[in-house]
């Protein structure tokens, strides 16, 4: 678990150094190799690169299917009201802060 959380906290420090470089975040995480990571990280649980996507916001949203396997489309572990649930469903989820709030962010 902790291994996933670094790695995608360290994608989010490079996504946010490249948007800074670039006014815009990348159209895919390749695009922060080699200047800003060594490498895309894996997802633990699939095997497959983490998951991104940029949003029609300008904003991104990067992600590990999480502990369940099952990729939710980045949707992260809380409630109808937005509170952080405490099981091990849907996905491990980072984002641009007008996309994912702040509470939200790496949420299990």
């Amino acid at each position: 678990k902790g291994t996933i959380r670094r790695d995608l906290l360290r994608v989010m420090l490079a996504l946010e150094r490249y948007r800074r470089a670039h006014n815009a975040y990348p159209a895919a995480l390749t695009e922060l190799v080699p200047a800003y990571l060594p490498a895309v990280p894996t997802d633990p649980f699939d095997g497959l690169p983490i998951k991104y996507r940029r949003t029609p916001t300008g904003g991104y949203r990067a992600y590990s299917v999480w502990q369940n396997a099952i990729d939710d489309g980045g949707k992260p572990n809380v409630d109808q009201n937005g509170e952080v649930e405490d099981y091990f469903g849907n996905d491990l989820v980072i984002g641009s802060p007008d996309e994912i709030p702040r509470a939200q962010n790496l949420a299990w």
